[in-house]
């Protein structure tokens, strides 16, 4: 899966000239995990071709030392203009294989596996090119997406929490190896309990 930048403001070569236009304009601040929050508000000269032609899977570009996580991202609607700290893909893939994936990158066991082999603060192509993503024959796969569009519309810990555990096991990771997992990052302490407990 192949992802892009969206809009460079600073580069004139990935833009016409027109009248002066105000724009909804999101940014890789815009995406937290399974949300798109509000847009900055863009005037400018330009006309900005990056507009999403359909929901796709976006990816907060920059990554900072102060995040929890390393990898973030969500699902952006159709007609959107996107900035350049977002990647965002452009495939055919179908609306639910697009949650399986969305599911799957926002886990932990993924951000986990990310932060090993990220050496600088961009998720760029590289990083995510060399994400394992198991095939959908199985067990998980209508659990996932599922709870992935529960989430998106009801985003409770109790949902997150049962995404991670189900994740986990699709990778076959062990009871020993997912506790290692969650002690490398910042979890409060009621909601590690409550994931080690469903596992």
């Amino acid at each position: 899966m192949k992802f892009k930048h969206g809009f460079n403001n600073y580069s004139t070569k990935e833009a016409l000239n027109y009248n002066q236009v105000i724009y909804d304009l999101y940014e890789g601040k815009s995406i937290k995990q399974f949300q798109l929050t509000n847009p900055t508000l863009l005037t400018n000269n330009i006309l900005i071709n990056y507009t999403t032609k359909s929901h796709v899977i976006g990816i907060r570009y920059n990554s900072k030392s102060s995040d929890n996580r390393t990898l973030i991202a969500c699902l952006l609607p159709p007609n959107i203009k996107c900035s350049e700290s977002i990647m965002f893909e452009d495939t055919n893939l179908s609306y639910d294989y697009k949650l399986y994936i969305l599911g799957i990158l926002n886990s932990f066991v993924i951000d986990f596996y990310v932060k090993k082999i990220c050496s600088h603060m961009h998720v760029g192509n590289n990083i995510i090119s060399n994400i394992p993503i198991p095939p959908i024959d199985n067990i998980y796969y209508h659990q996932i997406t599922s709870l992935v569009s529960d989430i998106m519309s009801y985003p409770q810990e109790k949902l997150r929490n049962k995404l991670d555990v189900l994740v986990a096991k699709l990778y076959n990771i062990s009871h020993e190896e997912f506790n290692y997992i969650l002690s490398t990052f910042k979890i409060k302490h009621n909601e590690y309990s409550n994931l080690i407990n469903q596992f």
